[in-house]
């Protein structure tokens, strides 16, 4: 509501305080950033109390709740009251860096669990996009008035076309049969074939010696959390040639 005057008008220096910036408003809750009253002057004191009628010391907050701020100076004292609401800063991942093979295409996507507004470099406005250019490419994430935002940079890669591997970087693991597992093709037999997959804190969510094994998104029989893992693939292909795999993938429920 607006400002509300208590006193007389003063006709001295310094004027009544002003109090016309104070409004209902949303606080991005970075779990740092608190309120304090905006373009009070020098010379005003303050106080700002909740709607339990505490008075809040150090006249900030970041509690959600209505609030009344009250100023006051030599010529007088004035009043106004507002709702301080609070949004999340959108949070997720994104794959900071990949590797592109001349000719091939990769998938970028942005892991969350919240419905937000999605806007990346290439003017695309989908949560995940496909690209097969290298360069940077940056996601704006928001949320309300709340924004955040991510890179991933993506170089490219001379590949060995002979015993390849195609490794896929997003799995949506909710049995539906589409795209529930994690597959590493290989269009040849390998021998000390190794795959490991690593969730953010170094730790194996699974691992296979055999190459037509895939993962199905659980770890100990439990479905792993929506997020990005890591993964690393070696084997030997022919003439014992050893090939070296290593990356992230994306798992979305």
């Amino acid at each position: 509501m607006p400002a509300t005057l208590l006193s007389t008008p003063c006709l001295l220096i310094p004027p009544m305080p002003a109090l016309a910036g104070i409004a209902d408003t949303t606080l991005c809750d970075d779990g740092i950033t608190n309120w304090s009253p905006p373009n009070l002057m020098d010379g005003v004191n303050y106080t700002l109390t909740n709607q339990l009628g505490d008075t809040l010391a150090n006249g900030q907050t970041r509690v959600e709740g209505s609030y009344d701020l009250t100023a006051w100076n030599e010529c007088g004292l004035v009043d106004a009251s507002f709702y301080l609401g609070r949004s999340r800063i959108p949070a997720g991942e994104i794959i900071q860096s990949a590797q592109l093979c001349k000719g091939a295409s990769i998938t970028l996507d942005f892991s969350d669990n919240e419905s937000h507004t999605y806007q990346w470099s290439t003017n695309d406005t989908n949560q995940l996009i496909r690209i097969d250019r290298p360069g940077e490419y940056v996601l704006t994430v928001s949320s309300d008035h709340c924004i955040s935002t991510f890179r991933s940079t993506v170089a490219l890669h001379e590949c060995d076309d002979a015993c390849k591997a195609e490794i896929s970087n997003v799995i949506t693991p909710n049995q539906d049969g589409l795209n529930d597992l994690f597959k590493v093709g290989i269009d040849c037999q390998v021998s000390d074939y190794k795959l490991f997959i690593f969730n953010r804190w170094g730790q194996t969510v699974f691992s296979a010696s055999q190459q037509e094994a895939s993962w199905d998104g659980t770890a100990s029989g439990n479905f792993v959390s929506n997020g990005i893992y890591f993964y690393s693939v070696e084997y030997k292909a022919r003439q014992n040639d050893h090939k070296v795999y290593r990356g992230s993938l994306s798992v979305l429920r």
